[in-house]
């Protein structure tokens, strides 16, 4: 655990749930269903997150890191 970085450009807070559906088990539907239901607090430049949002495929890295996460959590 590295703790808080400082002098972040964004920061982006939501709850256990809605992360592990979002991160862990790749259901972009919840983190969308969150946002709207105003779960989901960003503060920051949100030109920093859109770029992040618009991605349409995950890479092999990406996979293997939710599958690991996956894992140690279940």
């Amino acid at each position: 655990n590295l703790g808080h970085l400082e002098g972040v450009d964004l920061t982006v807070t939501l709850d256990y749930p809605t992360a592990r559906a979002v991160f862990v088990d790749a259901n972009p539907g919840a983190g969308l269903q969150a946002w709207m239901a105003g779960k989901i607090q960003v503060d920051g430049d949100m030109g920093k997150l859109l770029p992040a949002l618009q991605t349409t495929a995950a890479d092999a890295a990406t996979i293997a890191l939710a599958t690991r996460i996956k894992e140690i959590t279940s």
